[in-house]
C-alpha cells in the first residue's frame, strides 16, 4: 500500500463552514443584531466582500456582524443594511461576547459608537446613547416577538459558569 502523506496546516479556519449542530450566537441591543460570520451568512449575502484578516490568532476571534437592525425610533438614523463590526468605543472586538462585555460594561450616560472601519479609515458609524438603547430593548423585544435579547451561550461566562448577575438579567428581561 502506497503511503500517503499529508500536510496539516496551523492555520484556523476565519469563516466557520458548517455549525448545524451548534445554535447560533447573537446580541440584540437598541435594535442591532450581532452575530458571527460564517460561510452560510457569506453564501447569503454574496455581494459583500468581507475578508477575513491574517491567520486569526484562536479559534475564539470570529469577524462580527451587523445583518440587520429591528426598525426603532432610538435607530431610526441609520442605514439598514449589513456591515461588519470592527471597533466598539475604539476597542477591537472579536467575537458577540467581546461587542456585548464592551456595551454591557458602560455607564448609562455614554455612548455606544460602533465602527466598521479599521482606526484612521472610512465605513459605517453607529453613535447610540447607552440609555436610550437601554431603554429601547422591551419594546424591541415585544414588538419583534424576540424570546431572548441573547443567546443562551452569553449568558454563560467565558469560563462556563451561570453568574447570579446573568440569571437576574435572563428572569427581569420579561418583568422590565
Amino acid at each position: 500500500y502506497p503511503l500517503c502523506a499529508l500536510a496539516v496546516s496551523d492555520e484556523r479556519p476565519y469563516f466557520p463552514w458548517y455549525q448545524y449542530d451548534i445554535l447560533p450566537t447573537y446580541y440584540v441591543w437598541a435594535g442591532l443584531t450581532f452575530i458571527h460570520y460564517t460561510n452560510q451568512i457569506k453564501g447569503m449575502y454574496p455581494k459583500r466582500n468581507i475578508k477575513k484578516e491574517s491567520n486569526p490568532e484562536s479559534n475564539d476571534h470570529h469577524v462580527v456582524i451587523c445583518p440587520t437592525i429591528l426598525d426603532h425610533a432610538v435607530n431610526q438614523s441609520y442605514s439598514k443594511g449589513l456591515f461588519r463590526v470592527r471597533l466598539v468605543n475604539g476597542i477591537e472586538v472579536h467575537s458577540v461576547r467581546d461587542v456585548m462585555n464592551s456595551i454591557e460594561s458602560m455607564k448609562p450616560e455614554e455612548y455606544v459608537r460602533l465602527e466598521e472601519r479599521k482606526k484612521d479609515e472610512g465605513g459605517v458609524l453607529i453613535i447610540i446613547k447607552k440609555s436610550a438603547g437601554d431603554a429601547a430593548q422591551k419594546e424591541i423585544k415585544e414588538r419583534y416577538k424576540i424570546g431572548s435579547m441573547k443567546s443562551a451561550d452569553l449568558l454563560l461566562p467565558a469560563d462556563g459558569t451561570w453568574s447570579s448577575a446573568a440569571v437576574k438579567l435572563y428572569y427581569k428581561e420579561d418583568a422590565r
